[in-house]
């Protein structure tokens, strides 16, 4: 029980670690201050980040399976720390891209699949809660790192924020990193991968259900600091709606998915989908009406967005059964790099055009409406 309570722990660190990438959007006013950057080019950095996140995951399974979980693992962390710590060295958009985008996605990518996928091999019981658990750093980490980034740029500026963030990062990581080689002591066969037949017409669906939803998502993480200054709030009280957003984000990934394992799937999508339609066109287009409605829209953006990493993988393995889940969920999880790198970016070009988010939000809005249809049809189905 040591030795598993070790292996949680370890991957639990990790995501809480690699999750300060939902920190992001307290970056952006400082950076756009010194350079002069537009909203659009500014946060199609977190865009590549996570498009580079996304893509890595299979060829990090992979790496994960044959090599080991420690190795991946540790390169994850080299690549976070450096491409955090790079990012302080930017003076350039180019140059930017580079270490917060590629270097750091990469490192985050490779950190989660190695992570996620460790705890589901080597256990069968408790799999959904301790999955859950595991997951919710992701969530947990704004809310520690938000507050903190806040106030090194405060006191000692942006790039010393980068600097001390990536090593706290990549030392983290690679330290929890050398505990995850207890999985070879479990005795865990390694699962072969097979693809059977698959229904591709309701994978294709669910594919554009979760790309809407992670642009939804990913829009309100890569803005939502800024955003909350544009209506008014000083920085440092900005950076509390992302703190508020990473609890619901991490609540909501235990609480909605042990919801599902009682509602269902499907119905559980359409219930979350649905109820962040409302947020997007409701609130999110009327944060100038006061703080509390900052605040609330961000909790439940967080609330409503965290839930679907827990309720895919269990998705695909319901639909299609669970021997082929790693395979079948590296694919699904493209639509999470293009949702991605598509909303946050796009957002920004919108908000260059048009002074504010409001368009964005109600596409958003619309997109999940039509998301929240589409699962109901897959379950009538």
């Amino acid at each position: 029980m040591r030795k598993e309570l070790k292996l949680v722990a370890a991957a639990f660190t990790i995501n809480l670690m690699l999750g300060v990438i939902y920190a992001f959007s307290t970056f952006v006013k400082p950076l756009e201050r010194d350079f002069g950057w537009g909203r659009g080019q500014t946060t199609l950095a977190f865009a590549v980040a996570q498009l580079a996140m996304n893509l890595i995951v299979m060829p990090g399974g992979v790496l994960s399976d044959r090599r080991g979980p420690r190795l991946a693992a540790t390169i994850s962390g080299i690549l976070a720390g450096l491409g955090l710590s790079a990012s302080s060295l930017t003076s350039r958009l180019e140059e930017f891209y580079i270490a917060y985008g590629l270097l750091f996605g990469s490192g985050v990518g490779l950190g989660y699949i190695t992570a996620i996928s460790t705890i589901n091999k080597l256990f069968k019981e408790r799999r959904g809660l301790l999955s859950g658990l595991v997951v919710s750093g992701y969530g947990l980490s704004a809310a520690l790192f938000a507050p903190i980034i806040a106030l090194l740029e405060y006191h000692m500026g942006w790039r010393w924020a980068f600097t001390l963030v990536g090593i706290t990062v990549g030392l983290g990581v690679v330290a929890s990193a050398q505990l995850l080689g207890i999985e070879d002591q479990l005795g865990e066969a390694k699962p072969r991968l097979q693809l059977t037949s698959v229904r591709w017409r309701e994978f294709m669906l669910l594919w554009l259900t979760f790309a809407a939803a992670s642009s939804a998502g990913f829009t309100v993480a890569g803005h939502l600091a800024a955003m909350a200054q544009e209506v008014g709030l000083d920085p440092i009280t900005a950076s509390l709606t992302v703190t508020c957003f990473s609890l619901a984000n991490a609540s909501g990934r235990v609480v909605v998915g042990w919801i599902s394992d009682k509602l269902g799937r499907l119905e559980t999508l359409a219930t979350i989908f649905s109820c962040q339609a409302a947020n997007m066109l409701l609130a999110f287009t009327n944060l100038h009406l006061s703080p509390l409605v900052v605040f609330t829209a961000s909790l439940a953006a967080g609330f409503f967005y965290g839930p679907i990493y827990a309720l895919y993988p269990s998705t695909v393995a319901d639909y299609y059964g669970s021997e082929n889940m790693g395979t079948l969920y590296g694919l699904l999880l493209t639509a999470c790099a293009a949702g991605s790198m598509l909303g946050p970016y796009l957002a920004g070009a919108v908000y260059d055009i048009t002074g504010g988010y409001t368009a964005s939000f109600l596409i958003l809005g619309v997109l999940l409406a039509l998301a929240t249809a589409t699962v109901l049809w897959l379950r009538r189905g």
